[in-house]
């Protein structure tokens, strides 16, 4: 939600002010910060008006002279708007603009990754002309299906030895909360258990639950990966169709609900 500007500037130069000028979509320039001429050699400016999830911005400095006449214009930097989806496949699909301009060169780009609202850790690094990258997340099935990322831009060869990262904004891919419930179990039997299998699930407020014909609920764990058996109070319930409900969130935090009716068979145990 907001864009840091760091300048490197000529601290013996004479200046009565900095002017940061944006330009969006490739419009004009406009004006959207000002200081006034400082000591030290890097001035920053903080710009609050921006939409970094919807679009890279360009920027540059204005150096007015003692005079206030325009002197000196910097080179040009942009922000990296970074996009992310998550596809049906299990693999999550990034793409980026190319971060410009440096007075050294772009090195590459370190994609970072938080899985489940974990820490942010280095997933890769791109060479500095590739602008996109494919996460297979298909082995993380058991997390809640939320992947947040950022880009960072690094520079290489500046000339004054400091060289600069870019950091993009941060998106999110949350991968479809997905659960495979079975139709019938045999008590005895290979399939014995009836239990709901999810991938990218929060189970923090899991709840499982076994209806009788009659609408009582006879059954029901919080626990995940807990199986009805075909038991209550110790003994195998009369064969026969009995509903269930079950409830877990998605990567976003939202509530899924699911409804349905398994066979209970009597086996040979």
């Amino acid at each position: 939600e907001e864009v840091l500007v760091v300048d490197s500037i000529d601290s013996s130069a004479e200046v009565r002010r900095y002017l940061l000028e944006r330009s969006t979509n490739g419009g004009p320039y406009m004006t959207v910060a000002v200081q006034a001429g400082v000591g030290g050699g890097v001035i920053q400016f903080t710009d609050f008006d921006v939409d970094t999830d919807e679009r890279s911005y360009t920027y540059r400095v204005q150096v007015q002279d003692s005079c206030g006449n325009d002197a000196v214009t910097s080179n040009i930097g942009n922000t990296i708007h970074l996009r992310a989806e998550a596809g049906l496949d299990g693999f999550n699909r990034l793409i980026w603009n190319g971060y410009e301009d440096w007075a050294g060169q772009v090195s590459g780009y370190a994609i970072l990754r938080s899985v489940a609202g974990g820490p942010y850790t280095l997933l890769a690094t791109n060479a500095p002309g590739v602008w996109s990258y494919v996460d297979d997340v298909r082995d993380l099935d058991a997390t809640n299906g939320s992947f947040c990322y950022q880009v960072q831009a690094l520079e290489a060869g500046n000339p004054s030895g400091l060289n600069a990262t870019s950091e993009s904004n941060i998106v999110c891919a949350i991968q479809e909360a997905q659960v495979w419930i079975p139709n019938a179990f045999i008590a005895g039997g290979y399939n014995s258990n009836f239990v709901p299998v999810t991938a990218y699930t929060d189970l923090v407020d899991y709840e499982f639950t076994i209806i009788n014909r009659w609408g009582q609920e006879i059954w029901t764990s919080n626990t995940p990966g807990e199986p009805w058996k075909g038991v209550v109070n110790g003994n195998y319930v009369p064969q026969g169709v009995y509903g269930y409900y079950c409830a877990f969130r998605n990567g976003e935090g939202r509530i899924f609900e699911k409804r349905g009716t398994v066979t209970f068979i009597w086996g040979l145990e």
